[in-house]
């Protein structure tokens, strides 16, 4: 998978949990965080977090990893279902950012039993093609597309839908030209029933795709320009950086040009805080730094790329320790959870013999 289609793939993998907000990331962020402190029902705090989880999912994974456990945490002592399990959608995903696939899976398959029970229809539908996506990273292209395939059969026509047409529109290499504007127009219009902006920019992206791979470049370039102006418009900063990123590759036989959109995807995602994205962006600029020569401008790329990958290293570190600290907690609590199970059972065994016993010596009593 190419850098730009992994970039909308991770935002198609996540943009269920708030379809229709055409506020930019960082601005829900704040809305978000402002509001917590007044939120009094326990279930809408647990139900905020996970919210919060899953918006910082781009920005920096370590927050939140914080509040998917901590939802986690509350829901589990509340015994609130649908909490846990959005807690675990919030944690897989993170894994599958960092590339922990396995514990993603293993996540996601717990997220979508419990789905299942509730009959939440939107959200197994979400979780299966996550999966799927977790699949198409392991290099399991064919689970991965059976998973697209099976929700597709379901004939819904929920939200939901159109990031599932998108998904398998953009992992599927095999589809000729016509299936793929098929699924994009399919993407298209369900996006425009549940006015979904985000969906709608993703779509032109895929378009932009297509229009390159045929050599439609004057085309190409103008639908370009059109979907950063929406990107810009609904302060969708995300799309904004993957769309100068386009810019980029636009560009690419014209190394200063498209050193130009690098650099100007560099500084967005550095002011807005993407952190995930300055090492895959700094690794373009260098390459392109260096096909003009300038050794003194090489040097400085150089370094802003290994400071960039010590600092991610350092987060990663600390993203695995928490991790494991996290699934300690959880094998302590489940331990925890069998004794008192227990512990309770032996004690309304004892009771129960008891009751036995007394009724047993009345029944003798009034015998002899």
């Amino acid at each position: 998978m190419s850098r730009s289609k992994k970039l909308i793939g991770y935002f198609l993998l996540f943009l269920p949990i708030f379809y229709g907000e055409v506020r930019g990331q960082s601005n829900l962020i704040r809305a978000e965080r402002q509001k917590l402190p007044y939120v009094k029902d326990s279930i809408d705090y647990i139900n905020s977090i996970n919210r919060l989880g899953m918006l910082y999912h781009m920005k920096d994974v370590d927050s939140s990893l914080y509040y998917g456990m901590l939802a986690k945490n509350l829901a589990g002592k509340l015994d609130y279902p649908k909490g846990k399990a959005d807690a675990d959608n919030v944690i897989a995903s993170v894994l599958y950012i960092r590339g922990m696939y396995q514990e993603s899976l293993q996540l996601y398959t717990h997220a979508l039993s419990a789905y299942k029970v509730q009959k939440d229809t939107p959200n197994v539908s979400q979780v299966t093609m996550n999966m799927g996506n977790v699949y198409m990273s392991l290099g399991n292209t064919v689970k991965g597309l059976e998973l697209f395939r099976q929700v597709m059969r379901t004939g819904r026509r929920d939200s939901i839908m159109s990031l599932v047409y998108a998904n398998y529109c953009m992992s599927n290499p095999d589809l000729s030209d016509d299936s793929v504007q098929y699924y994009i127009n399919k993407t298209r219009e369900i996006a425009n029933i549940y006015k979904d902006y985000r969906v709608l920019i993703a779509v032109k992206e895929l378009e932009f795709d297509l229009l390159l791979k045929n050599g439609h470049n004057t085309e190409a370039l103008k639908l370009l320009g059109v979907t950063l102006s929406e990107a810009r418009k609904y302060e969708l900063d995300d799309q904004e950086i993957y769309l100068l990123s386009s810019y980029t590759r636009f560009y690419k036989n014209q190394p200063d040009s498209a050193l130009h959109y690098a650099w100007r995807s560099y500084q967005l995602a550095k002011k807005k805080d993407y952190v995930l994205e300055l090492i895959p962006i700094l690794k373009d600029i260098l390459s392109y730094t260096e096909l003009s020569g300038d050794k003194d401008q090489i040097i400085s790329v150089q370094k802003l790329l290994e400071s960039a990958m010590a600092k991610e290293n350092d987060k990663l570190k600390k993203f695995v320790g928490d991790y494991i600290k996290y699934n300690t907690i959880q094998s302590d609590n489940a331990v925890l959870s069998i004794v008192n199970k227990n512990s309770k059972t032996k004690i309304l065994l004892l009771i129960a013999i008891c009751v036995v016993s007394i009724f047993l010596l009345l029944f003798i009593y009034r015998l002899y």
